[in-house]
């Protein structure tokens, strides 16, 4: 099983759920894998819902897609060095 940290715009197309995503997602085995997301990524998509105005059908998918993933802090060596 592989893992992958998942930057804000790749959340977005999942949120978005459009054909990019499905795409990605299906080559790079995201189903399969363990995904994380940065506390700063979470910090960026809720700034983007206020920033945006995103409508309730929106927010609601983002709430239902984020316990897909593992939120971590991102000031850990191991991740700043790959």
């Amino acid at each position: 099983m592989k893992n992958y940290l998942l930057d804000t715009n790749i959340v977005l197309y999942s949120i978005r759920a459009n054909e990019t995503w499905k795409l990605k997602s299906s080559l790079l085995g995201l189903e399969q894998s363990t995904n994380f997301i940065s506390v700063i990524t979470l910090g960026e998509l809720w700034s983007l819902s206020l920033q945006n105005n995103w409508g309730t059908r929106r927010i609601s998918e983002m709430e239902k897609l984020l316990p897909e993933f593992i939120v971590i802090d991102i000031n850990i060596k191991a991740i700043i060095l790959r």
